[in-house]
C-alpha cells in the first residue's frame, strides 16, 4: 500500500505476477497463536485494512469486519513508533489510527489485497520497513521485548552462555 505523508492510501501496487510473489526481508514476524497478534509493518489484511475472507460453517466464503485486529495492529505500531518524527512511520501510523477509527477505504471487496496475502508499506517510492530509523526502532522494540530471555548452555554446540529460544520458528 502507497501512503501519502498524512496516511492516506494514495494505491495498491501488486507484488505478485503470474502467481510468483515477490520476496522482501521484513521485520521478524514471530509464530502467531489463535489469538490476535499483529506484525511490524508487515501483515495480512485483516490487521491493515480491517476485513477478511473467511470460511463459514457452510465451507462458503464470507467478507468479515476484523475490527479488534486492527485496533491490536495500531497499539503495536504505536508503541513501536513512540514519538517518532520519522514520516514514512508516522504515515504508517495514521493509516492505521483511520483503520481503528472506522474510516472506510474505497476498495472493492475482491480485490486481491484481500486474498491471504501480506500487506507492506511504502512511502516516496521505498517500502516503510527498509528506512534506517525504521529499522532502528523495530530493533530497540525487539531488543527491549525480549529483555527477559533466558541464557544457558547450547545443546548443539555446547557453548554457555547462549539465549535459550522459548519458541522456535516454523521449518518449511
Amino acid at each position: 500500500i502507497t501512503l501519502s505523508e498524512s496516511g492516506e492510501m494514495k494505491g495498491i501496487i501488486p507484488l505478485a505476477e503470474d502467481k510468483k510473489k515477490l520476496t522482501l526481508v521484513v521485520p521478524e514476524q514471530k509464530t502467531r497463536t489463535s489469538k490476535s497478534m499483529p506484525y511490524f509493518l508487515c501483515d495480512k489484511s485483516k490487521y491493515f485494512l480491517g476485513f477478511e475472507w473467511k470460511k463459514d460453517k457452510e465451507k462458503k466464503s464470507v467478507f468479515i469486519s476484523t475490527e479488534k485486529f486492527v485496533q491490536d495492529a495500531y497499539v503495536l505500531h504505536k508503541e513501536i513508533t513512540g514519538s517518532s518524527n520519522s514520516k514514512p512511520l508516522n504515515a504508517v501510523l495514521n493509516f492505521l489510527k483511520n483503520r481503528a477509527e472506522g474510516i472506510p477505504l474505497d476498495i472493492d471487496e475482491n480485490h486481491p489485497v484481500f486474498q491471504n496475502g501480506f500487506i507492506v508499506f511504502r512511502y516516496e517510492g521505498e517500502y516503510v520497513h527498509n528506512f534506517p530509523e525504521v529499522r532502528a526502532r523495530w530493533e530497540k522494540y525487539n531488543t527491549e521485548s525480549n529483555a527477559d530471555e533466558t541464557y544457558g548452555q547450547c545443546l548443539i554446540t555446547g557453548e554457555d552462555n547462549q539465549k535459550i529460544a522459548r519458541l522456535h520458528t516454523n521449518l518449511k
